[in-house]
Order: structure tokens, then C-alpha cells, then sequence
């Protein structure tokens, strides 16, 4: 009962000033060399949720299965963890996720076995996390600078990070805001908030999901501004890529490419059995949600959208569009408060001159103790507070783009799809 109790349900926000790295991490990668991704629990022999210990390198099964690391880490004091599925850190001690750039060399040693080749890029730019950011050649302090350069072509490969805050004018609930879907739920008989996309809280007691699936449904609603803002990046060829953390689709209802689109945690157009990872059919998957009753798979457990819970790992094309950061010449963060990872972490993986422009109704701490917005002398990261409509919309005005800007709406309004070839 002591290790439930320690373990209960995380935090998706990382803690950056976790106190026990230094006594409980063993920096050395060639200490991990006799661990695979395969090594099953030392328990219970489960191969699929495990986490390894990085004081003693033990191999346990994660609170998805049996719970073996939690009592593992009661037993033998030892705090940190990485799992295997997603390549997080977590701290039992702080009972937190914990990020800091001392886990660099240990996370690029299990991103070679996780992704191959595809890891050298990842690290690359992870490595930079540990060397003093260098000033961006562009000034960006304000919506005229960041239009003007936009205009004369000074950006030509824009990567964007889009959270649920850009659908907020569409008519769907964001979920942090005083208002948003998580203080709705707080009101419910949960052990938190979040417990509601947790994948093991979901497969004991899937009925709370779809109680409050439609309320993130996007049936029913149109793109924003700033969601055809995205695809008219795309049909001017300046949008490099997307990377949205939004289940709603909107981007992809308003056109965004689909080779320029990573819907980083997934999307409600197919869905998959928890348990046994049957297709579940499309319709009637769209029927329980609306109905808020619970998709039941004909092996006997919970049908789910292939949207990504806690617990579970982020899809390929989210580790495949990373390397695609390295090219990117301005970042613009819009809508997101940047607390749940790995998604948070592609703002660090741009280039060191890439200018980062953060578009929000607030600067949470997340955000503000990760950029350097006041710090004398930086022009690399703008913080432009405001409605994520208003403030594109003035982009739009000043590059006197706004005719053309709503022509192509109402172009692909009429005809269901959009004038850009990729």
C-alpha cells in the first residue's frame, strides 16, 4: 500500500530542479550497455510497459502492468527512472517528471536503440541544451517586426507548435484555463484531472471518458483564423511544418498539408481496442462518443480513439518529424502552455539563431523559465500576449495579405478542399 501510495497518478508538467539527479543518476552510457528496450521486467517477465532504474540499471514493469519499478524504487531508495515507451524521465522522490540537460548523454544512448539513425539528429540538437543560446541575427520584439520579416521573405521555412488554445475561438474548451476542460473535471469523482486520459485509469474505468468525449469532439465546428492562417503559411510555401498537440483536427480540416502535419498526440478519425489493438470501427466509435456510451471491443475491454493517453507513446511520425526542426528558420509556439512533454521539448530543438515567437493569452512559468524573454540583450524569443486570432490577424494586415488571406477561405469553404500542392 506504501508504493500505491507514493506512485498515485504523475504530473505532466516536469520538474526542472529536481534535487536528486546527482545521487541517483549515473551519467556514463556504457553502463547501460547490457540494456535493451526488450528486457523484460525482473518480476513478472512483461515486456511492454518497463522502465529502467539509472542508479543500478534494474529493469522493472511500469504502473501499467504490476507496479514492479514503484516497489523497486521503495525498496532500494532509488529515485530516477527512464521508460522505455516514451523516453521519460521520472523521479520518485519528487513524484514528478524531471527534465535537466545532465540526462543528455544517457537519453541519446537509448534514443539510438529506441529510433537508430534517427536519434543522431534528436541529440544532436537535445546537446544544445547544455551550451548557452546564442543571439538570433533577427529582432523580433513586435507583431510589425515579425510581419514585415515575414513579408520580405526573411522566413522561408516557419515550424509551428500548436495547442489546444487555437480552437478555443472555435468553440472547443481548452484544458488548463480557469475555464477549461481539466477545472470541469475537477468537479468529477477522479483521483485528478488528467486521470481522465490516463490509459490505465481509462481501462478500469473507461465510462469517464466518454461521459465527456464529445465535450473535445470536433463535430460541429470550423477552423479558427489562426487554423487557416497555418494553411495559408503552407499555400505561400513558407510553412515548413506543424506540430500540433490538438485531437480536434482542425488544422487538417483546414487544409495544413498532411506531409507538413504532425498530430503529435493523435486524432479521433480511427480507433483501436485498449487491450487487444483491434480496429474499432470508425461510425460507431463517433456514436459512443456522442451518446457518452462506453465502445466496448468484442474481446471484452474499451475501444479508444487513436488519440495518445498518458502512459501511452507518442505516434512514429512525431520521432520522424523531429529532424525536421533542424532546417527550421523561425519558430512561432501559439496556443500551447508548454507543460507536457516530450511534445514541450521540440522548442529546444530548433537551430540556436532560430527566432522563437510565443503567441498566448499568458506567459505560464513553463514557458517563461524556459525562454529568455527578459533577459538584456537577447533578440531570440518574443513573447506576444493576446488572442492568437488578433494578433495573426494583424500579421495578416500589416504584410497586406488579408484580400488574399480571405479569398483563399472562402476558396476552400466552397469546395471542401484547398488550392496547395505539395
Amino acid at each position: 500500500q506504501e508504493a500505491k501510495d507514493l506512485g498515485g497518478f504523475f504530473a505532466v508538467s516536469p520538474k526542472y530542479d529536481c534535487p536528486h539527479i546527482s545521487d541517483h543518476l549515473v551519467e556514463d552510457p556504457q553502463f547501460f550497455q547490457e540494456v535493451s528496450l526488450k528486457n523484460p521486467c525482473g518480476d513478472c517477465q512483461n515486456i511492454g510497459e518497463n522502465w529502467v532504474c539509472l542508479k543500478c540499471k534494474t529493469v522493472k514493469c511500469s504502473r501499467y502492468v504490476n507496479e514492479h519499478m514503484l516497489f523497486h524504487a521503495v525498496e532500494s531508495g532509488h529515485a530516477l527512472v527512464l521508460s522505455f515507451s516514451d523516453l521519460s524521465f521520472w523521479c520518485y522522490h519528487c513524484e514528478s517528471y524531471v527534465s535537466s540537460p545532465e540526462f543528455t548523454s544517457v537519453l541519446k544512448h537509448f534514443q539510438t536503440l529506441k529510433f537508430g539513425s534517427e536519434a543522431d539528429e534528436i541529440s544532436k540538437q537535445l546537446s544544445g541544451l547544455t551550451i548557452e543560446e546564442e543571439d538570433s541575427a533577427f529582432n523580433l520584439k513586435t507583431v510589425e517586426e515579425l510581419a514585415t520579416k515575414l513579408k520580405k521573405g526573411v522566413f522561408t521555412k516557419v515550424a509551428v507548435m500548436a495547442g489546444a488554445g487555437i480552437s478555443v475561438n472555435a468553440g472547443i474548451p481548452d484544458f488548463r484555463s480557469e475555464k477549461g476542460l481539466y477545472a470541469k473535471f475537477a468537479k468529477e469523482d477522479l483521483p485528478q484531472p488528467e486521470a481522465i486520459f490516463d490509459i490505465s485509469f481509462f481501462k478500469k474505468k473507461p465510462e469517464f471518458f466518454f461521459q465527456f468525449a464529445k465535450e473535445f469532439s470536433p463535430e460541429g465546428y470550423e477552423p479558427t483564423l489562426t487554423h487557416y492562417f497555418l494553411s495559408f503559411l503552407a499555400q505561400k510555401d513558407l510553412l515548413h511544418m506543424c506540430y500540433s498537440q490538438n485531437i480536434d483536427g482542425l488544422e487538417k480540416k483546414a487544409g495544413v498539408p498532411s506531409d507538413k502535419l504532425v498530430q503529435a498526440h493523435g486524432h479521433l478519425e480511427t480507433a483501436h481496442c485498449s487491450e487487444c489493438g483491434k480496429e474499432f470501427d470508425t461510425a460507431e466509435m463517433k456514436t459512443c462518443i456522442s451518446s457518452g456510451e462506453v465502445a466496448w471491443c468484442s474481446c471484452g475491454s474499451p475501444a479508444k480513439p487513436d488519440i495518445v493517453f498518458f502512459g501511452e507513446a507518442l505516434p512514429p511520425s512525431f520521432h520522424s518529424g523531429v529532424a525536421k526542426l533542424d532546417e527550421a528558420d523561425l519558430l512561432v509556439i501559439v496556443g500551447t502552455s508548454l507543460v507536457v512533454y516530450p511534445f514541450a521539448a521540440l522548442a529546444d530543438m530548433v537551430p540556436k539563431k532560430c527566432p522563437r515567437v510565443y503567441l498566448s493569452k499568458d506567459l505560464g512559468k513553463s514557458v517563461s523559465s524556459s525562454f529568455k524573454f527578459k533577459k538584456k540583450g537577447d533578440k531570440r524569443d518574443v513573447a506576444l500576449i493576446g488572442d492568437c486570432d488578433e494578433i495573426l490577424g494583424q500579421v495578416l494586415d500589416i504584410c497586406e495579405w488579408r484580400q488574399e488571406f480571405e479569398e483563399f477561405v472562402a476558396s476552400h469553404k466552397s469546395t471542401g478542399h484547398l488550392r496547395v500542392e505539395t
